[in-house]
């Protein structure tokens, strides 16, 4: 799926999806967040981008360390809902950007991802682009998903229980 079709599809039904289930997505996702940002060395004054921030949790996880972050994602419905979550934080902010052409006025000590950088149509041209962002020595982490045949612990739960499952409708493919 092209950077185009995913915009379509973040800013469309996906991203209000992602809004109506947010706080469920992030008890469910809590585990992994508290692994990686516990693996950061973030500390006060620090710039910090979060691409593919969402809802925003991330990003506010990141700034109670004192950094300042700028979360970026492509759905306007997310980041509409992020912004309404930052009210009262003066070391947040959302912008409403493709990363992976964005231009990027502030170098950066931190990069962090929680499944933002699976979805870059040119991961290459991307990475690329987010290099420019930062500064020499930064911090890079993220999280991404595998295909499902190299994640076990997903694809056998799916043959499991495929058998009970209707068939799914036609939708596109969010990589």
């Amino acid at each position: 799926m092209s950077n185009e079709e995913q915009s379509k599809y973040w800013n469309g039904e996906a991203g209000e999806t992602w809004v109506e289930a947010q706080e469920r997505l992030d008890a469910l996702l809590e585990p992994l967040n508290s692994v990686a940002l516990g693996q950061l060395n973030v500390s006060p004054g620090q710039r910090v981008l979060d691409v593919g921030c969402g809802c925003g949790t991330t990003s506010f996880a990141l700034a109670d360390s004192g950094a300042h972050v700028t979360g970026i994602d492509i759905s306007e419905p997310m980041l509409a809902h992020a912004r309404n979550r930052a009210v009262g934080r003066d070391n947040v902010e959302f912008s409403h950007c493709d990363a992976s052409t964005a231009t990027f006025e502030e170098l950066h000590d931190c990069l962090f991802s929680r499944f933002g950088v699976m979805f870059f149509d040119d991961p290459h041209g991307a990475f690329g682009n987010l290099r420019k962002a930062m500064k020499p020595g930064a911090q890079l982490l993220f999280l991404c998903w595998q295909k499902p045949a190299d994640n076990p612990w997903v694809s056998t739960v799916g043959r499991a229980v495929q058998a009970f499952l209707p068939e799914p409708e036609e939708t596109p493919d969010p990589r």
